[in-house]
């Protein structure tokens, strides 16, 4: 007798056949479940987290068989939703991780977009990384938890905007410094310029006027950002003040 846990109100119970029988007759915990000629059966309508026996006998007309004793078995209960989650971005992808949850064994994302939503289910870890987006864009995710019980319902929701590419950036003498000049994007809420390798202005205004040494040639690039994250840099633009 093999029983098995299938979620957190059903275990099924199979054992071979008997020569000579007739019909079969189990039992869960001392009370008769089934009585027919099958050799498996679904106890469905259980508690999850609680403990089941169980035990079959053969029958013909002769009367029935001693009682074969299975191993006693759980139900599992459906674990509980994650308690928080946060994500970070770039302009093409988001990663979200969230509390692990104890008993879960898996994890389903659920995706929204401006225009779509999905789910990605099986995840074996309380992190993932949603490729493929796009600059500029509106995103929402949230998680549930799951095992052999069932799934949780939703965790919180997080909404993102992802950074969009600064598609344009000009940097040339004004009076006594370099004035930098950029496009400035929906959604992204502040740009980060740097001289060389240097960060020089975080925020959002343009044109912004840099004073360097002169008789020095610069270079200069510029990144967009929103809350979660920043896009890549654009390509490094030279200039001086002489």
């Amino acid at each position: 007798l093999t029983c098995t846990t299938v979620s957190g109100t059903q275990i099924d119970c199979s054992w071979s056949s008997t020569t000579g029988a007739t019909s079969y007759q189990l039992q869960r915990n001392s009370t008769t479940v089934y009585d027919n000629t099958g050799t498996s059966y679904s106890n469905t309508g259980l508690s999850c987290g609680t403990s089941y026996s169980f035990q079959v006998r053969a029958c013909n007309a002769g009367g029935c068989s001693g009682w074969k004793t299975g191993s006693t078995s759980t139900s599992a209960c459906p674990p509980a939703a994650p308690s928080s989650m946060s994500c970070t971005s770039t302009e093409t992808s988001a990663t979200c991780s969230w509390t692990a949850v104890s008993g879960a064994t898996s994890y389903n994302m659920y995706k929204q977009t401006s225009v779509t939503n999905g789910t990605i289910s099986g995840i074996g870890t309380n992190s993932y990384t949603d490729s493929g987006l796009m600059g500029g864009s509106w995103y929402s995710y949230k998680v549930q938890s799951c095992n052999a019980g069932g799934c949780s319902g939703w965790g919180p929701t997080f909404s993102l905007y992802t950074p969009r590419y600064v598609s344009s950036l000009l940097c040339d003498k004004f009076t006594t410094g370099i004035a930098c000049q950029f496009s400035k994007s929906t959604n992204n809420t502040y740009y980060v310029l740097e001289r060389g390798s240097t960060v020089i202005y975080s925020g959002s205004n343009s044109p912004y006027i840099d004073y360097p040494s002169c008789g020095t040639s610069y270079t200069y690039r510029i990144k967009g950002c929103t809350a979660t994250g920043c896009s890549s840099y654009t390509y490094s633009l030279p200039a001086s003040c002489n």
